[in-house]
This record gives structure tokens, sequence and C-alpha cells, in this order.
């Protein structure tokens, strides 16, 4: 091969040639340098399109030209330091507060401003009277209330019953049982005072004259005249109430006092009048 033909040739075609022996000494030599040089160029070529973790890694193989220029990343400038945030100091009080930086002012306080329409006034208006018109009522009623407490006004618990010669002898006087509570009989030897509550539930009984004895229409206790419990759920006679005569002559009889004969105070003194 003429020297001119070697010399156009690639340096690729011209290395196979070197490759085979094919190419003199001096020229294998050269052709060798050349595509050397060839494919270290073609090898920049790649590598600079390489990305920068694989032209590290050939980096440590030490497979990367030492004229390669490197493409080092530009350094980082360090961050400057954080200051500590001092503890803050109260301006008006003193006091350190270690989370608040600075000084603490005192807050202004915003300034509010209210704009009522003409409806929102009428609405206000209405109802502050609907408010008055409902609460002075209430209020003027919680005052009577005071003023006036409930009071029970019930009769007197002793009356005067009249005579002893206006009742007669075997017979059941009831003037005084709707006011007062209270049958008036006569015995030839005494006046007594029975109470019209019944001692089963509290029921008022009727005097049934035909039969000569008190019966409840409630749960249907009878009595005898005499107030004794006969008949029916009542547990124990009729109470008596205390009786006695005022200066005038005439029967008092005071309901405060009682006498119960299952405790023996049908005999006590004023549990009835003695009158013949």
């Amino acid at each position: 091969m003429s020297e001119e033909n070697i010399e156009e040739m690639s340096p690729s075609k011209r290395k196979m040639l070197a490759k085979l022996g094919k190419l003199p000494a001096g020229d294998q030599a050269e052709a060798s340098t050349e595509s050397e040089m060839a494919e270290t160029t073609e090898d920049i070529g790649d590598i600079e399109e390489m990305s920068p973790s694989r032209r590290k890694m050939l980096a440590k193989l030490g497979k990367l030209p030492s004229d390669l220029p490197s493409k080092s990343r530009p350094s980082k400038t360090a961050a400057p330091a954080r200051k500590t945030p001092t503890a803050a100091k109260s301006t008006a009080t003193g006091e350190v507060h270690p989370l608040v930086s600075g000084k603490i002012k005192r807050s202004v306080k915003p300034k509010l401003e209210f704009k009522v329409e003409r409806r929102g006034w009428l609405s206000l208006a209405f109802g502050w009277l609907a408010f008055l018109l409902g609460g002075i009522p209430a209020f003027a009623t919680m005052i009577l209330r005071f003023l006036f407490p409930n009071v029970l006004f019930e009769p007197p618990q002793s009356f005067k019953a009249g005579y002893p010669d206006d009742y007669t002898i075997g017979a059941i006087d009831e003037t005084y049982k709707e006011k007062y509570g209270v049958w008036i009989g006569r015995t030839d030897k005494y006046i007594y005072a029975l109470s019209t509550v019944c001692t089963h539930l509290g029921c008022t009984p009727n005097w049934l004259s035909g039969e000569s004895k008190f019966k409840c229409p409630c749960h249907g206790s009878g009595f005898r005249k005499t107030g004794v419990n006969f008949e029916g759920p009542a547990p124990r006679p009729l109470e008596r109430h205390w009786i006695g005569l005022a200066d005038d002559g005439q029967i008092i009889v005071d309901k405060n006092i009682k006498f119960q004969r299952e405790k023996g105070q049908w005999e006590s003194e004023n549990s009835y009048l003695p009158w013949t």
C-alpha cells in the first residue's frame, strides 16, 4: 500500500489494518496512536453526554482520560447559622417569656364600628318593646306574690256549739259537719263531739239515721253512732274532740285536742261533757 492511501484512510480502518499486520511498523504505531486519540476523542464526546453518576463510576475504575475537563458541581455555600432567639421581657410587667423573642408590646384593641340600618333599629326597638311588655307583668306578679303570700284560710279550730239542751238524746246533730267537720251526739249521760274523718283513708262518712250508723262511701267502713267501728276496712273508731262549757253556758268544741278510744283516751276529762 502506498503512504498516500494509508493517510487517506480513516483512523478506524487504519487500526483494523494495523491489527491484521498489513501496515508498516511505523505506520502501525502511528495508526495505533491516532486510533487511540480518536477513541479518546469519541469517548470524551460520550463521557460529556454521560450522567454525573456514570462519570463518577468510570473515574473510580480509572477509565477516564487525565486531560478530561472535569465538571464539578458548584460548591454549596454554607447556610448562615441561625441565631438563638433570646427570651423576651415584658415592658409592662417585667416578666420573662422564653418562647417569645423581642419585646412584648401591649396590643392595641381594634376599633369596632357598628353601622345599624333603619330596619335594624326597628327590629331592635320592637324586640325591647316585646321584652318590656312580657317582663313587666311577670315582675309585677312576683312582687305581688311576695307582698301577699299564699295563706290558707281555715275555719277556727274552736267554736261554740249552742246549749246542751238544744240536742236530743240518742240523736246525731249534723249542724257543724260542713263548716267545722264535727258531729255532736248526746246520750242520756253525756254529750260528745265526733270527727267526720274516716280512720281508713280520710273520707267523710255519711250519717244514716234509719240504720243508726255512719257509713263511709269510699270503702264501706261502718261506725256506730258512738263512733266505734264495726264493719269495713276502718282499723279504729272515729276520733273525739275536746268539749266543754263556756262561761255563758254554751258548748265549746276545740279541734286542736283529739281523743282516741284505742289509747284509752275516751275516758279522759273533756273527751265528753257530762249532762243529764
